[in-house]
């Protein structure tokens, strides 16, 4: 464990950790992800659209004035309880599609491949 030191234990104490000082080195593409050269870059824009996609159902759902109302009738149940039991299946959807967005954000790589500039692309070290 780089950058981590563990205090020892002692009568009466918990064990304490901190952090080293030093931030890991920027990578060599500027996206700074770590320490791991081999993870490839991620795509913020599907992030910030899968992070979108998980906020619609909270809004949607904490501004109860919205839907604070017994009309329009489905079934004989009133909207304020059909509203919101539309929205079990609207959130599945929508964090399905946020999922979906995560993994196409973070493409895998084969492994053996990098994306650092100066390292082998692949089993023989093609480049």
């Amino acid at each position: 464990m780089t950058g981590v030191v563990v205090a020892p234990v002692t009568r009466g104490s918990l064990p304490r950790m901190t952090l080293g000082q030093n931030p890991p080195p920027p990578r060599p593409d500027g996206n700074n992800q770590g320490n791991n050269p081999d993870l490839p870059p991620t795509d913020r824009g599907k992030m910030v659209a899968a992070g979108v996609l998980l906020v619609i159902p909270i809004v949607a759902l904490m501004w109860v004035p919205s839907y604070a109302r017994t009309e329009p009738e489905l079934l004989g149940f009133p909207f304020f309880f059909w509203y919101q039991f539309l929205w079990v299946f609207l959130c599945s959807g929508l964090t399905y599609a946020a999922y979906r967005l995560t993994l196409a954000a973070r493409p895998r790589r084969t492994p053996g491949t990098s994306i650092a500039p100066g390292t082998p692309r692949g089993p023989e070290g093609d480049r």
